[in-house]
């Protein structure tokens, strides 16, 4: 505290003004959900300063996200993670899928708001409907830079709004809040979106070696080799890019023989990781690299 610059209020008390010794200018302050925020207002002018405090203030508000009504749809989220977190302690489910399911479900509040007023026993299939019409012709892409190029997300991301609220649904039905005739209702008349089918060219195997030399060439970077390895464990195993990533060391057996995968994309309701066997090759990359 000895180091700490010296503060003293400006204007009538209550107004979130001060000054700081030895630094021009009035700065602004603020406290939102128990935490402090201060800018500077870049002016010398007390009635400016007040001014541009408030535009500040009320920008700081109206970032700050929805807060879900009592008893709403939305409001069953934070339990719902609260009971899948249990399947992570029995190594059903990894922390990073249920990290990706709350970030879902923060976006798919923000493109439909309604989650979090509507009740559980109002959502009925116009809800439903609505909700799919907006993920499909008016939501926006968040990862667009421009976001006036597209509206609506992509179908993959579509199903995966979709069935986290499949989740959603299920959970509020076991917990009694809605019926069994609703519930199934609903679940069935979910619309799903089918992705669109992509040509891909299929490397020769000439191609393949082409590629796989200039990927280890990067082990002399900062990379070490990683490159590599990846491309080496994405064509061995057959797996995505998103499974690659989640790979650990203690999913691998080689005593059996056998690798564990994860993330796999699957319908709603079937586990997304399983057991399959490894290649030998793929066993002696992931010896020499794990070392």
């Amino acid at each position: 505290t000895a180091n700490k610059p010296k503060t003293w209020r400006v204007g009538p008390k209550g107004s979130g003004l001060f000054r700081i010794a030895g630094v021009a200018g009035i700065y602004a302050k603020v406290g939102i959900n128990g935490k402090s925020k201060t800018t500077s207002t870049h002016t010398e002018d007390l009635e400016l300063a007040r001014i541009r405090r408030a535009e500040w203030v009320a920008g700081l508000l109206q970032s700050q996200p929805p807060k879900a009504s009592k008893g709403s749809l939305g409001s069953y989220f934070p339990r719902l993670f609260t009971e899948r977190e249990k399947l992570i302690k029995l190594g059903k489910l990894s922390q990073s899928t249920l990290d990706t399911e709350r970030k879902c479900s923060k976006n798919l509040i923000a493109h439909w708001p309604k989650l979090l007023t509507v009740l559980p026993v109002e959502f009925t299939l116009d809800e439903l409907r609505d909700l799919e019409d907006t993920l499909l012709t008016k939501a926006k892409d968040r990862r667009l830079k421009d976001q006036s190029k597209k509206l609506g997300v992509a179908k993959g991301t579509y199903n995966k709004y979709l069935s986290l609220l499949h989740k959603l649904l299920t959970h509020v039905y076991e917990e009694e809040v809605i019926s069994a005739h609703q519930y199934l209702k609903l679940t069935q008349a979910f619309n799903w979106a089918v992705p669109s089918t992509r040509k891909v060219e299929i490397p020769t195997p000439e191609q393949l070696t082409i590629m796989r030399a200039y990927l280890y060439r990067v082990r002399q970077g900062r990379s070490r080799g990683e490159c590599g390895v990846k491309f080496d464990f994405l064509m061995l195993s057959a797996s995505r890019v998103a499974t690659a990533n989640a790979s650990i060391v203690k999913h691998i057996n080689f005593a059996k023989g056998m690798i564990k995968l994860t993330k796999l994309k699957v319908k709603p309701g079937e586990p997304d990781e399983k057991e399959v066997p490894m290649l030998a090759e793929l066993a002696v990359i992931l010896q020499y690299w794990i070392k």
